[in-house]
Formats: C-alpha cells, structure tokens, sequence
C-alpha cells in the first residue's frame, strides 16, 4: 500500500522509519496482515522510497507479509509516521538576510582586519603573489580561409 503524505506550507526532507511505528495492519475481516509465515525473517513494514524510484517523494510504502482474507475490500493500517520537514521559504529568506546583514556590519565594523592581517603575513609566498606578474605579448592565431 502506498500512501501520500502531505504536510501543508512545509517540504518534507525524509521520513524518519526508524522512529516510525505500526501497531496494527487489518484487513476489514481482521485479518492480521503483519503476521509472516513460519520460518520467515521478521518483515519490514514501512519503507520510505525517496529519489529516482517508482514512487514520488512524497510516497511512503507499507508491505505487508501476508495477504487479506478472500472478499476482504479495506485494508486498515493504525501507528505513526515520523517526518522530517524544512521551514518555510519566509523563514530560511528571513534568516539568511539576517546572516547577511550581521556580517556585512561585521567587515563594516573591522571584526575581520586583525585575521586577515595576520592571513596575509603567514601564507607562504604571499609576497610573491602580490607582485605584478610581467606581462606577455598575445598570442595571435592566424585562421586561413576554407
């Protein structure tokens, strides 16, 4: 079963299925879909399927090991889905001209002289840097016509 989650005003990151949980997956004649068969390795009920896959980002896929009972038409599954979402565009852009503002004042204000002052004395060949470099005469390429 895939089910699309949707978080309104935010972008969903990933989900969390490690911290997710599901407690009952029924068909509406209770048959326990969660129970594998004898001799099985316990199931992976949830997996979250994210990137170049058949499913959306959005998708999350609950497997069941076992299949509903004949005439079966609902599938019930009850727990919970954990997940990671970002902030609002309003907030990273409020935020990031916050950063901004704070360190333009910071360079307005010196905080920086002192470190790139002292960058400059110890790179080495820093002098030899800031020497012009002697200048070359241009190459010139001569194209002879088709």
């Amino acid at each position: 079963m895939v089910v699309r989650v949707d978080v309104p005003g935010r972008q969903i990151l990933s989900f969390d299925t490690k911290a997710s949980k599901v407690e009952s997956f029924t068909d509406d004649k209770n048959t326990d879909l969660t129970a594998a068969p004898a001799g099985s390795p316990a199931p992976k009920l949830l997996q979250a399927e994210r990137g170049f896959t058949r499913t959306r980002p959005n998708d999350i896929t609950f497997h069941a090991p076992n299949c509903p009972a004949v005439g079966a038409t609902k599938v019930r599954i009850k727990g919970s889905v954990v997940v990671v979402v970002g902030k609002d565009e309003k907030e990273i852009v409020a935020l990031m001209d916050h950063q901004h503002r704070t360190m333009i004042a910071a360079i307005r204000h010196g905080k920086f002289d002192g470190k790139l002052a002292a960058m400059n004395l110890k790179a080495p060949g820093a002098a030899a840097t800031a020497a012009p470099m002697p200048a070359r005469p241009p190459i010139r390429i001569a194209c002879a016509p088709a």
